[in-house]
């Protein structure tokens, strides 16, 4: 069985977003205080220890429990011809997190690995990939319905490997969760985010999220949308906001 996804959606025109990202191509410090705090506490800062933290579902685990996609659009607005970079994080056989990043430059599709924190100046020199464009790279890894589940920036969606990938390969319905929004059946039957501002409320811990996952407390099958509420169909205008501080 193939693992469970982490996507961490982001955009170039929210604040947090850009702070939390921290150096392009590397993490946050270990002791920068992130923009987004959580009950006065030092909330989800994204640095190495988080992102550790993550991928092992907070066990510690030399092995990766899920894993974990950062998708970055050009704009507040959810389209897919928006996304400009794709990452995947990874913990790499000595307990350190990887970071690998494609994105687009100049119309050329270029790529940065890092492994841990780098300051700005020890950040590896990008390369060029000539053999595959930057959108047909991207349809590769990312499925074109994701952008139904963009809503709050910074945003975290979670769902189940096989039906990731199969909304790649297949163009099946994309499913799972979302942290601050519900996830309702679409009028075209696809899924996505709940886009009424009424129906947002504090996100949760990402960590706590997918250990819920991971132990099967939560539930990502499709079987999991009901008739009721959750098969509304969202106003036809949506409304993108960011997350207050």
């Amino acid at each position: 069985m193939s693992l469970p996804i982490v996507v961490i959606m982001t955009s170039a025109s929210c604040g947090h977003c850009v702070h939390m990202r921290g150096n392009d191509g590397s993490f946050m410090p270990e002791n920068d205080e992130p923009s987004i705090k959580k009950d006065n506490s030092k909330g989800w800062a994204w640095n190495e220890t988080f992102f550790k933290n993550l991928l092992t579902a907070g066990s510690g685990s030399s092995k990766a429990k899920c894993r974990v996609f950062e998708i970055h659009l050009s704009t507040l607005q959810p389209l897919y011809e928006n996304i400009i970079e794709f990452s995947e994080f990874e913990l790499e056989d000595k307990g350190e997190v990887s970071k690998n990043t494609y994105y687009i430059q100049n119309n050329k599709l270029m790529n940065t690995f890092v492994i841990g924190y780098r300051s700005q100046k020890n950040l590896p020199e990008p390369t060029e990939v000539t053999d595959v464009t930057f959108q047909d790279f991207i349809r590769r890894y990312i499925p074109t319905q994701i952008v139904n589940f963009a809503f709050a920036f910074p945003g975290w969606f979670f769902c189940k490997g096989d039906i990731w990938d199969s909304s790649i390969t297949n163009n099946t319905p994309l499913f799972g969760y979302l942290s601050s929004v519900p996830v309702i059946k679409l009028a075209n039957g696809q899924f996505g985010a709940d886009r009424r501002s009424e129906s947002m409320s504090a996100p949760e811990d990402p960590v706590t999220v997918i250990k819920k996952i991971v132990n099967g407390s939560l539930n990502l099958d499709y079987s999991q949308v009901k008739s009721g509420t959750n098969l509304e169909t969202p106003p036809v205008t949506p409304g993108f906001i960011l997350l207050p501080k």
